[in-house]
């Protein structure tokens, strides 16, 4: 980038020019919690690889499985969707996540950060069940959630262990990999979405040591803001186009979510976690819903740029235009 004077000094013949007088300049969107290249048809099982059997799977990295061939990617760039963080989906710790360009030719050179952050589906106190009989989707207790958790504390206590024991017997993959959320060097990515899940969660995580831990989802989040605050809680809202979960809140609810946590001072940023994968690349138009609902058009720019960039430790590289980025 130039100024017109030396422009005008340089030899540009050897390039393509391209004119962007009354256009806009944006960084690349980036797009956090997302199984692009692990999923391709729902439907066909083969092009499907974003699962692991068992629960509790923290040694599984996504970025062995990534695809960079899938028919799905160039549709998000044209969108504008230029990183993504890939993520499995099963079980309650699905495993790790890796950061990639969506420009590559195969996995090696799409990775840009591998194994940034291991995954922990919160067991809910309650789950959501189809009734058959009157074709109704129902809210009941999960009956399972204290020994879900029980097998959270296990796995955490072991891998405390295991770190006090370096050097000692055989390698255990699944609590190697969970020793960089013990050592910083990997942050943990909670999914959860009422407040008192997200209290619980993160007073478990705290009290075990782990020190970067990001909420995704966190629909009642505004109902916490203060304690997200006081622990330094970054927050990605996904599925901002959504209806409201209780009859009693405003339809428009979650459109307002990420003005109300942007307001309350949370770095705060936009992710897509619903239905087809292929919905992500709408990413940008859920920007576009929270500029309508809260803050300005700049900020919301910001939830899929520099705010993504931050919460996922990239922001030395990506999120704005600024020199040696």
């Amino acid at each position: 980038v130039g100024t017109s004077a030396e422009a005008e000094t340089m030899d540009l013949s050897g390039y393509e020019q391209i004119s962007l007088e009354g256009k806009h300049v944006y960084p690349g969107f980036i797009l956090p919690n997302t199984d692009l290249g692990l999923k391709e048809i729902g439907a066909v099982r083969a092009t499907v690889d974003n699962e692991e059997e068992g629960g509790l799977n923290p040694n599984v990295r996504s970025i062995i499985s990534y695809n960079t061939d899938s028919e799905l990617i160039p549709t998000f760039r044209f969108n504008g969707i230029l990183v993504a963080q890939i993520v499995p989906k099963s079980g309650m710790i699905p495993g790790s996540s890796s950061i990639v360009h969506l420009d590559a030719w195969n996995w090696e050179d799409a990775a840009m950060v591998t194994d940034d952050a291991i995954h922990l589906n919160w067991p809910g106190r309650y789950k959501m069940e189809f009734d058959y009989s009157t074709y109704t989707v129902n809210r009941v207790p999960n009956e399972n959630y204290e020994e879900q958790v029980k097998k959270l504390e296990n796995l955490f206590a072991d891998a405390q262990s295991y770190d006090e024991m370096e050097g000692a017997g055989e390698p255990n993959l699944k609590l190697e990999a969970m020793q960089g959320l013990m050592d910083g060097s990997k942050a943990l990515h909670l999914q959860a979405e009422e407040a008192r899940e997200i209290v619980e969660s993160i007073k478990f995580l705290k009290a075990r040591g782990v020190e970067r831990i990001v909420l995704i989802g966190g629909y009642e989040a505004n109902l916490v803001t203060d304690f997200l605050k006081e622990n330094e809680i970054p927050v990605i809202v996904d599925n901002v186009h959504r209806l409201p979960e209780r009859p009693e809140e405003d339809v428009d609810q979650p459109y307002k979510l990420p003005a109300q946590l942007h307001n309350a001072g949370l770095l705060v940023g936009l992710c897509y976690d619903i239905g087809m994968n292929s919905r992500a690349r709408n990413l940008p138009f859920l920007a576009g819903t929270a500029a309508a609902y809260g803050i300005s058009k700049e900020e919301a720019l910001m939830l899929i740029t520099s705010n993504n960039a931050k919460i996922l430790g990239i922001d030395d590289k990506l999120g704005t235009l600024e020199e040696g980025k």
